[in-house]
This record gives C-alpha cells, structure tokens and sequence, in this order.
C-alpha cells in the first residue's frame, strides 16, 4: 500500500492515519459526512490512485470510559453513516477496486488474531475476542448489510438482562411468534427451514432459528464456551457456538425480528457453503459423542 484515503466519522486525528504516515504512506482525510454527499465525479477524483480505503468509526464509540447512552446514540448514528458513505462509494469502488479496512478501534488495530500466524481466527472470534479484551459486558453480533436492523438491539440487550429470567444468549429469531422472513424468495425461505429442522434434529437443539447470526452475548457465556477456540468454517461458526452454549446448560432466548432482504452487498450463499455448513454439524455431533468438543 502506498496511497490510502481514509474516512473518518469524527475530526479528530486518529492514531491510524498517523501510523500509516509514519510508515511512508500518503494518507488523504476526508470526513465521512463529505463523502455520503459526493457525487460520482467527485469520488472518482478523490479515489484516483489510492490503494485502499479506511473507514475510522468515531473516536467515542470505541472508548473504553464512554457513558453507556452516548455509546447506544453513537451506535445508531454510526449504522447510519457507514451504509451512506459505502451507498454513495458502491458504483464507484466497482471501477475502481481497493483494499477497504474496517479498524475494529482508532488505536489502529485491526482486530489481529490472538493466536498470531499459528491459526488465524475469523472476522466473528475474532471480533468477540477484541470485545472481552476491551472489557465488554454485553456483546451484540449482527449482519452489516442492514438485514439485521439496529432498531432491535435494545430489545435483545432488555431480554438478556431482564431481572428474573437471566439467559446467557438472546437470538434475534425468525422462528418464534412474531418473527418474519418474508422479503426472500421461496426458495431460500425453504433452505432455511430445511437446514433448522436438521439442525435441530441432529444437534438436539430446541432453538427455532437456529441459523440466527443476530445475536447479543453475555460476556460469561462467550468465556465458558471458550470463543477463542472457535474451529469450524465460514457460516457454520453460527451453529458452533449455539451448541456448545446449549451444551453447557446456558439459557437461550429468542426475540422476534423482521429479516430484511441485504440493503449492500452480495450473498456468499452457495452450494459449496451450504455442504460445508452440513458438513461441520455433523462433525459437531460426532465430536460431542467422543468427548472431544
């Protein structure tokens, strides 16, 4: 990388880009405001002979002493910012292909595995192990494409924290009354309902959706199912961890939401991700019969 624009969400200087150019990197700032207004012309220009794209999230939002409510505000405004800079860069990026880096914070890391170059974790460890290390009480995981909507996060933070009926983990399901899947096509209406049913069959699992990647985590539950040593594949971590939460006797809760056809993006769904996903429950099965998971 030798040119690199970064977005930044705040105006403040953020270690990253200081880094970057302490490295011998041109580094561009632009505001991420700026840049959801930019017409095609002007991201054109702006993009001309850069390597890769950076997007800074907010100075706040990453702060380890940040009062709870601003972070909650933060978090929304920043959903919204992020999906209107990467709406107005989309016809662009599509000409001109870069390397596009998330930092998961502004002291400029981002989100290396803890394991280093023996077995690299996925984006999902990876990202969970990052929030436990930073102090985090309550993480929630959701899909950045806008079909897990943000409006529904309060609602699962309230279910895992209501006093009297404490659960390890809350899904944001399909499954339960209220729940909806109704902008997809039939078809993939139906793989969804197959794949639960054996799921549910195989694994023994009463959860009704159990392909739910929008999830919110007690920080005890990530801890007891040992995050760190997550091993199956691609999309198939989903059904991974709600095992072996399942398995060690943790309460599971399921909250209604409506799933919202992607508004960014395209579905890595295949049938090579469909087996693979198969493929890694029935190793969890037979690993959990020999005592090995």
């Amino acid at each position: 990388c030798r040119r690199a624009l970064a977005v930044t969400a705040d105006r403040a200087s953020s270690p990253v880009v200081d880094r970057l150019r302490g490295c011998g990197i041109e580094v561009m700032v632009l505001g991420a405001g700026a840049v959801a207004e930019m017409n095609s012309a002007e991201l054109r220009l702006a993009l001309q002979d850069q390597d890769s794209l950076i997007y800074l999230a907010h100075r706040d939002l990453v702060a380890q002493d940040a009062d709870g409510a601003r972070l909650s505000q933060l978090l929304g405004e920043q959903v919204e910012l992020l999906f209107a800079v990467f709406r107005a860069l989309a016809p662009v990026l599509a000409e001109h292909p870069l390397r596009v880096l998330v930092p998961v914070s502004q002291d400029g890391a981002f989100g290396a595995s803890p394991r280093g170059a023996i077995r690299p974790l996925g984006a999902f460890p990876c990202g969970f192990v990052r929030a436990l290390q930073r102090g985090a009480e309550v993480v929630v995981e959701m899909d950045a494409d806008y079909s897990h909507h943000p409006r529904y996060v309060p609602q699962l933070i309230e279910r895992l924290e209501r006093e009297g009926h404490e659960v390890g983990l809350v899904l944001g399901s399909r499954g339960v009354d209220g729940g909806q899947d109704a902008h997809r096509g039939l078809a993939r209406q139906w793989i969804t309902v197959l794949a639960n049913g054996y799921i549910r069959l195989l694994l023994g699992l009463s959860v009704r959706d159990c392909n739910s990647g929008f999830r919110c985590w007690r920080r005890s539950t990530l801890e007891a199912i040992r995050v760190e040593d997550t091993f199956s594949p691609g999309p198939a971590i989903v059904q991974e961890l709600l095992y072996k939460t399942a398995r060690a006797g943790i309460g599971i809760a399921e909250v209604p939401i409506e799933f919202l056809n992607r508004a960014a993006g395209d579905s890595t769904l295949n049938l090579r991700t469909l087996l693979q996903g198969y493929t890694a429950v029935l190793r969890l099965r037979w690993l959990s019969a020999i005592g090995r998971l």
